[in-house]
């Protein structure tokens, strides 16, 4: 079995989105905005500030696309883009966690912190951006890193090996119907045409 995250952002996840505890899920939030604001644990921090610039180390290695699929195809590489994403879930509002959580909603930070997961290279921020009504403007299209299909290839491929998430996020996909939008979904549920050869026999 495979894990998309890494061992902390999957602890965290479990923390926030499994743990069914409140002292739980705010410590989760809690040492999910130390990993966005590039702090170590000691450190105490207010989850209402997050850092908005860009890693300069990230920025330095992108010169291709295949520097954007290595990153997004690394755990470790994509971590601070799927913190994000996991932050903009926590900010949506109890339609994407637990309503007992008490997390604030906050869709201005929703949008900050997907369109910085996007930026860095995250395959489910990216997917997960779909689901979120505005967060995919012309500006944030324009710095989209990674592609929608590449996205849905990279979790789909993790979801094949049982990391129950990925499975959650592919699931989405189909049931929101955004294989209209991303050409890999949509190839798994359309038949390839017939060439004519095919047809005739």
């Amino acid at each position: 079995m495979a894990q998309y995250f890494t061992e902390r952002l999957q602890k965290v996840f479990h923390m926030i989105f499994r743990s069914y505890n409140q002292k739980a899920a705010q410590e989760g939030l809690r040492q999910l905005e130390l990993i966005v604001n590039n702090q170590q644990d000691a450190v105490s921090t207010d989850h209402r500030a997050l850092r908005n610039d860009m890693s300069m180390l990230l920025e330095s290695e992108i010169n291709s696309k295949e520097d954007v699929l290595t990153i997004a195809n690394d755990p470790e590489a994509r971590e601070l883009g799927d913190a994000y994403a996991l932050l903009a879930r926590v900010y949506a509002g109890p339609r994407f966690t637990w309503e007992e959580s008490n997390f604030p909603e906050d869709n201005m930070r929703t949008y900050q912190c997907l369109h910085d997961s996007i930026r860095r290279c995250s395959p489910i921020g990216t997917l997960q951006a779909l689901r979120i009504k505005g967060s995919i403007t012309p500006t944030v299209e324009k710095d989209m890193q990674i592609s929608f299909d590449d996205a849905f290839r990279i979790v789909h491929d993790y979801a094949e090996q049982d990391d129950a998430y990925c499975q959650y996020v592919i699931g989405n996909v189909f049931f929101w119907r955004d294989d209209n939008r991303i050409e890999a979904a949509k190839d798994m549920i359309m038949p390839p045409p017939l060439s004519w050869a095919k047809r005739i026999q």
